[in-house]
């Protein structure tokens, strides 16, 4: 898969502040917010999921962040991001979403099953979590 692609579109625990955040924040350049077509869904392991809308046919969104990476460091940033969103078990997939603005942007879609997982009906991770502070 080629990694030319210098933007990162992200929806959970890598956004700024988040506790993933420390694995990424070293290769971005640029942070601004952004949506693409999708479902988020709240699993129970404290991290969201999503499943983009590659047809660009549903009128749901996936509220998010678009990264611009640091264009000498896309590769090492992409090893380190598909190690721990356990692409190489499946448990997350990289792809190719296009936002809202129609910026081509690198993604991590859920590998697994949803049926058991709960609907994040705003979209927003960040607010799921605001709603759902314990």
């Amino acid at each position: 898969m080629s990694s030319d692609l210098g933007r990162l579109f992200i929806y959970g625990t890598l956004i700024p502040g988040e506790e993933r955040w420390p694995y990424l924040s070293e290769f971005v350049d640029t942070v601004e917010a952004g949506a693409t077509r999708g479902l988020l869904y709240a699993t129970p392991f404290g991290y969201p999921a999503a499943l983009f809308d590659s047809t660009a046919t549903l009128d749901r969104w996936i509220q998010g962040q678009v990264m611009t990476l640091n264009p000498e460091a896309v590769e090492e940033c992409l090893s380190v991001l598909d190690e721990i969103e356990s692409a190489v078990t499946g448990l997350f997939h990289r792809v190719v979403v296009r936002t809202a603005s129609g910026v081509a942007a690198w993604s991590y879609q859920y590998g697994l099953g949803i049926d058991e997982l709960e609907p994040i009906e705003s979209g927003s991770w960040l607010m799921h979590q605001e709603t759902h502070a314990e």
